[in-house]
């Protein structure tokens, strides 16, 4: 599979996924193929949770899936809390006060997500991009899904990474992880996608 970049214009990294599965996956960069990232999901006792570690073992974050409850987000070793606190509205805020918002959007060119910095209630241009599986326009390879960054998200790319866990875990339903194939295929009342998030 080729790993072409993604298309985002000022992008100074990129990270791919192998294999490509929303919540077990390593993140290794585009141009060296090292493993840079590691999400997993696991079974803890009655509960299951989502680890993300950097490739040397030290763990970013530790989210607590619940059934009822907010889930709870355990950020670099810190207190647990509530992930509504820290990640509501698909927002966040950095440990120097920017706040940041992803954004979804599923054409038929294929789903992918935004990452934006807010100057109060404003976005700029996206500081990050998120793309599914999809075949690139001209050779028809199939592209990795992957993870570009601007010298602005690379900044935080720690949080990039654990915030789109999140993302990812609390769109488990919508298909994401759907192959372009399956997604193509799509009954009209599933909204054109297929597929679920263990």
């Amino acid at each position: 599979m080729s790993r072409a970049a993604p298309l985002l214009a000022d992008a100074v990294t990129s990270l791919y996924f192998e294999p490509w599965h929303l919540l077990n996956t390593e993140l290794r960069a585009s141009d060296t193929d090292v493993t840079r990232y590691l999400i997993s999901a696991m079974p803890v006792g009655k509960s299951k949770q989502t680890v993300v570690r950097k490739a040397d073992g030290t763990e970013l974050a530790r989210l607590i899936w619940r059934d009822v409850f907010s889930d709870k987000l355990v950020l670099r070793g810190g207190p647990e809390r509530s992930v509504k606190e820290f990640f509501v509205n698909k927002r966040f805020t950095d440990e120097k006060g920017g706040k940041y918002e992803w954004v979804e959007f599923d054409t038929q060119a294929g789903y992918k997500l935004e990452l934006f910095a807010l100057n109060g209630k404003e976005r700029g241009a996206p500081i990050a991009r998120f793309n599914i599986p999809r075949k690139e326009p001209v050779t028809r390879t199939m592209l990795p899904a992957t993870l570009a960054l601007n010298a602005q998200a690379a900044s935080i790319e720690e949080l990039v990474v654990v915030t789109l866990a999140l993302y990812f875990k609390s769109a488990r339903n919508k298909g994401i992880d759907a192959s372009l194939d399956q997604r193509i295929l799509a009954p009209r009342e599933l909204g054109g996608v297929v597929g679920t998030v263990p």
